[in-house]
């Protein structure tokens, strides 16, 4: 069991440049304590669709079904919160139609006896910050962010594109189109860290170098925190919203989650697009229930490791015909196979000895060098015999006279 203490809550919920302030926190601005737990902020999606309402509804659903905090999460616990949430949208909307399309993002930190569950829907981001590294950071479900996993856009290019604010996944109800949220469990955690929860209002004001550096000055908390707010106010066009929390203390263990608390994989992935006039972001909503992101899975800390944690499936019972026909098929897929390898043994032997005979035929016919077979020796010797003969008809050359020519030298 990990104890987890913490310094006093801080958290950013401005306005901005907007005419209304469409992100909510949990706890409310100035009322976190010590003792609080469960940290929740979101960013929400419509504009004039009452966005507003939608980041309400969610930070207040999870902090219903998590009890404040006090009830342990894991995967499961994060899923049904999530699935209330929607459902919370779904009567909003019902009750108020003009509503419809309202949408939001979800970052949450909560700490508990097996360290620390983060969920997040969208592009609002959690940070898990030590010293100056960012030990773990959620990603954005962005639509350039496929471009830039797949190739097709630099990350240099992806912050300048035109549709840099598309978001593919954001909490829309039931009625709309029902999301998922990439949860995972941080266990290391130590004395010094800092978590810190914003929306892209605040990343549109501050790089991350900028945040890393800040938090790692010797300044207090407050201090850091305004540094913040003042360049935001400064350089954001959006309502920015954030809570810093930093860890005063751990003692104990986390135990590790297992398969048993994930949720049962469900729904296709089914990609849409959705666009209204007059708002700052687009949605493209997804009804998926796939794991995380690959890009997500590298950073996370999750349950099991550093790798994507496993879904697990319902299995449908197998009644007792099929269990009857499954023994009966069993048998005849066997001696099927086994008939098989007979026939490709029988075959393979039969070529391989064929081959040999072939062989050794080849072997016993006679060379057409060197060795010749009787027949071709006797003409052979014919044609020998008659190249000799034509050979001792011709008259043999005429050799010069030697005395002829001593007689004629001495009468010289």
């Amino acid at each position: 069991m990990m104890n987890i203490e913490i310094y006093p809550p801080l958290a950013l919920h401005e306005i901005g440049k907007r005419e209304n302030n469409e992100d909510s926190i949990l706890p409310a601005k100035g009322s976190a304590m010590e003792t609080q737990r469960l940290f929740l902020v979101c960013d929400g999606v419509g504009g004039s669709a009452k966005g507003e309402e939608a980041s309400r509804l969610v930070c207040q659903s999870f902090d219903h079904k998590l009890q404040g905090g006090s009830r342990a999460s894991n995967p499961a616990v994060i899923a049904d919160a999530l699935y209330y949430a929607e459902k919370e949208i779904d009567r909003f909307v019902l009750a108020t139609p003009e509503a419809a399309g309202m949408a939001s993002t979800l970052t949450l930190l909560h700490l508990h006896e097996n360290g620390a569950t983060i969920a997040h829907v969208g592009d609002s981001r959690v940070y898990h910050i030590r010293k100056r590294m960012i030990r773990f950071v959620t990603n954005d479900h962005k639509w350039v962010n496929k471009l830039v996993l797949s190739g097709d856009l630099t990350p240099e290019e992806a912050l300048h594109h035109p549709r840099r604010n598309v978001i593919d996944r954001a909490i829309q109800g039931h009625g709309q189109r029902s999301t998922e949220a990439d949860v995972v469990q941080i266990t290391d955690i130590r004395a010094g860290d800092y978590f810190f929860l914003c929306t892209d209002g605040i990343l549109e004001g501050i790089e991350e170098e900028q945040l890393v550096n800040i938090l790692a000055t010797n300044a207090g908390d407050a201090e850091k925190l305004g540094e913040i707010e003042s360049i935001c106010s400064a350089s954001s066009t959006d309502n920015f919203s954030a809570y810093l929390i930093r860890i005063k203390s751990v003692s104990g263990t986390a135990v590790k989650w297992t398969p048993s608390v994930m949720p049962e994989e469900k729904a296709s992935d089914i990609i849409m697009t959705e666009e209204r006039e007059g708002e700052s972001r687009e949605t493209l909503a997804r009804t998926s229930q796939s794991s995380m992101p690959d890009s997500v899975a590298a950073t996370a800390v999750s349950a099991f490791s550093n790798e994507t944690p496993p879904l697990v499936r319902q299995t449908r019972p197998v009644n007792q015909e099929e269990k009857a026909g499954m023994g009966l098929v069993m048998p005849i897929v066997i001696a099927l196979v086994c008939a098989l390898l007979v026939l490709g043994g029988y075959f393979f032997s039969k070529s391989i000895f064929e081959g040999k005979e072939e062989t050794t035929v080849e072997q016993n016919k006679p060379a057409r060098q060197g060795i010749l077979d009787p027949d071709d020796n006797q003409e052979e010797m014919k044609s020998a015999e008659n190249q000799a003969g034509k050979q001792g008809d011709a008259k043999p050359a005429k050799k010069p006279d030697s005395n002829k020519k001593a007689d004629e030298t001495g009468k010289k």
